[in-house]
């Protein structure tokens, strides 16, 4: 069977690597790229829910001391599920909702936000950078791993933009 420091290991290189190599896809405009590393995230917060529940583990650091830190990302999170949220009071939808059901001559799904794609898409990406978070928290506690990801992203700092510049000298 696998070992929990084999299983963390099958968790923490990833999440490095994703870390490391996900300025890359952001500099694109497609947004494919932030539906692949918001489902890697999701991939790798599950693996850390099972390695911590399969050899039953306490977190590197508790929800009883992080819970400040997560309770201003909490609310965020909140409000956009709200505005998102088609059974709101229709007195809180926005007024162009009532106007294009005018123009159009049928019922829409009203919403707060104006654009639930936007909205959805952006509460993707805090959930993400929340997902980040934590399992950065988890991982980075133990020495080693926190030396592995400080020089990983060292390195990648330092490779990505020289390989631009070098790259422009020789066009």
């Amino acid at each position: 069977m696998f070992s929990e420091k084999n299983i963390s290991a099958l968790i923490f290189f990833p999440f490095t690597a994703m870390v490391v190599l996900s300025p890359i896809p952001f500099g694109s405009i497609f947004p494919w790229s932030t539906t692949l590393i918001s489902t890697l995230t999701a991939i790798l917060l599950l693996g850390w829910v099972a390695q911590a529940s399969f050899h039953h583990a306490q977190p590197a650091i508790s929800l009883r001391k992080t819970w400040p830190l997560l309770l201003a990302p909490s609310l965020v999170v909140a409000w956009i599920s709200f505005q998102i949220a088609p059974w709101t009071p229709e007195s809180l939808h926005h007024p162009l909702w009532k106007s294009a059901e005018t123009i159009l001559g049928e019922k829409l799904d009203s919403r707060i936000t104006l654009d639930a794609h936007e909205s959805a898409t952006a509460l993707m990406r805090i959930l993400t950078y929340c997902g980040i978070f934590w399992l950065a928290l988890q991982y980075g506690r133990q020495h080693e791993n926190a030396r592995r990801l400080v020089l990983g992203i060292a390195v990648a700092g330092t490779v990505c933009p020289s390989s631009k510049f070098l790259g422009q000298l020789i066009v």
